[in-house]
């Protein structure tokens, strides 16, 4: 869904505007970009997502923002993030130099997949070496720089721990009927089906396709096809130039007022609103 042509590429700031080399931002902060259209950096960036949902796209494919995820961006890759308002954590970011490539060699930069999750303990224990980062940041004094990357580091090893030991070739913390409705989700968003369609196709009661979603990922399954579908929406609302009315075609909305009744219930706002206004 990306277009590669025309893609801006950014510098690392920080809050200030001022050019460093490490930086943390919490979601929430305000960035010297807009992260929902496509975009490159010459700096490398994990964003780790303690909660909430939406749609992240690097490189062309797409993965999904959930509770306990952790994305690796490199600096040569092509990304957008569409996600919640409510989505909770925060992004590491830092220039080639900072850390030797031995250990970014052991993280999943780069790879097809950019990805791993953390357990509940796993991401608490994180958030609280974040935190730690984020007040050094803060410091200006003559040895704070030292000591943020220092902490830096002890997290990207800390990462490199739990990645070596993580199943890479699928969510080892989710059954196998939810990454297969994921995947039918992406596939099949635009016919419509409801949570009963996708459950036939999953050989599985609604019932237990629900139990499932709900105990795994904390949403319901017609909350994950409504959150694709939205998300599918934003790509082409910001990334094409597609009209509201086409778009809803694109999505095989048979009337053009629905789609932005479907849009608006989910957003709480329309579709125009979103394009017009960069929400």
């Amino acid at each position: 869904m990306l277009n590669p042509t025309n893609i801006p590429q950014h510098d690392l700031v920080n809050a200030a505007g001022k050019a460093v080399s490490i930086h943390y931002e919490e979601w929430g902060g305000v960035s010297g970009y807009n992260t929902q259209r496509a975009h490159r950096h010459n700096f490398n960036e994990i964003l780790f997502f303690a909660g909430g949902a939406g749609i992240h796209d690097i490189d062309f494919v797409t993965w999904q923002v959930e509770e306990g995820a952790v994305h690796f961006v490199a600096s040569e890759n092509v990304h957008i993030l569409i996600r919640d308002e409510a989505t909770a954590g925060g992004s590491l970011m830092f220039t080639q130099d900072v850390f030797p490539s031995e250990v970014l060699s052991r993280l999943p930069f780069s790879q097809a997949r950019p990805v791993m999750h953390l357990r509940a303990g796993q991401m608490e224990r994180v958030q609280m070496m974040l935190t730690l980062i984020k007040e050094g940041l803060a410091d200006d004094s003559d040895h704070a720089s030292q000591v943020v990357r220092t902490q830096a580091q002890a997290l990207l090893f800390y990462l490199c721990g739990i990645y070596a030991q993580e199943d890479k070739t699928v969510q080892s913390s989710q059954p196998a009927p939810i990454v297969s409705f994921k995947q039918l989700v992406q596939q099949h968003f635009r016919a419509h089906i409801n949570v009963e369609g996708y459950a036939e196709m999953l050989h599985i009661s609604p019932k237990h396709l629900i139990e499932l979603c709900k105990k795994h990922t904390g949403r319901t399954p017609l909350q994950h096809i409504r959150e694709y579908t939205v998300a599918e929406a934003k790509r082409l609302l910001y990334n094409t130039g597609l009209s509201v009315k086409e778009v809803a075609y694109e999505l095989n909305f048979e009337d053009p007022a629905n789609f932005s009744k479907y849009f608006k219930s989910i957003c709480g706002y329309s579709p125009a609103e979103y394009r017009r206004e960069g929400k």
